[in-house]
């Protein structure tokens, strides 16, 4: 059996979209090939290895070409949200943003016809930050600040969030607060709760990271719920759902 055949079985479930790219990533073969090599873990768990790296790689798309961050959503779907933040900028006179869980969707602010001033990357993930602060030095109109932190630990994203001396009057939980809550057991309000910013948008993904599944309606229910619980303990008083391409979002707006 070939390499690529090897992989295509043990991604048999994923959407051939997302192993095509796979197998185009030089850096995810690499680090296929590093697990494949290790004597000490048997074959079983180099196959689980191997899908959670693929997971991670799929968390990027390609926008005019460039490697940015989810490969799903597509060039469509990225430019909506960027349209949405634009206009959600403009309408409410806010021009500093914070992102949580941001991946390497801030190399997107070269695109914007519309920049915020200030704009706060949160992100766990070692490559990330590196790229993330690369592509800073050369970004212009945008002061990009980028912050290696577990957002999950949410005793030091807490910390974090109260020593910002300028507090951003806009945040972005991309794909993220249901991670949180469903795997690391994170209430999704008291996220909320402890995010100064007085506008917060919420995304969620309409289908699975790597399967042919329609998840949209369960994201609404969640989005629904979280929207509900905001209003009804009195941290919002009002939101807004939008329908993305590939996304559907709440946009809560706090007290």
């Amino acid at each position: 059996m070939s390499s690529e055949e090897y992989l295509r079985e043990i991604l048999l479930d994923f959407k051939k979209q997302a192993v095509d790219y796979l197998l185009r990533d030089g850096d995810f073969i690499a680090g296929v090939e590093r697990i494949l090599s290790m004597d000490n873990i048997n074959e079983k768990e180099k196959a689980k290895r191997i899908r959670r790296l693929a997971y991670y790689y799929l968390r990027r798309f390609r926008l005019e070409g460039k490697e940015v961050s989810f490969i799903e959503r597509g060039e469509k779907g990225v430019s909506a949200i960027i349209s949405y933040l634009e206009e959600l900028m403009m309408r409410n006179n806010c021009f500093s943003i914070l992102d949580v869980g941001s991946g390497l969707f801030p190399t997107t602010l070269d695109s914007w016809r519309i920049k915020p001033r200030v704009y706060i990357a949160v992100d766990k993930d070692e490559d990330v930050v590196k790229k993330l602060e690369e592509f800073s030095r050369n970004l212009r109109d945008v002061v990009l600040s980028v912050v290696k932190m577990d957002v999950a630990r949410i005793d030091d994203y807490r910390k974090f969030v109260s020593s910002l001396e300028d507090k951003p009057c806009l945040a972005i939980y991309s794909r993220i607060l249901h991670v949180l809550s469903r795997v690391h057991g994170v209430d999704p309000l008291e996220m909320i709760y402890s995010t100064p910013s007085k506008i917060q948008v919420i995304l969620e993904p309409k289908t699975s990271l790597v399967k042919e599944k329609d998840i949209a309606s369960k994201e609404k229910k969640f989005l629904f719920t979280i929207a509900h619980r905001c209003v009804n303990s009195g941290i919002c008083y009002k939101y807004d759902f939008y329908d993305f391409p590939n996304d559907v979002g709440v946009t809560l707006y706090l007290s």
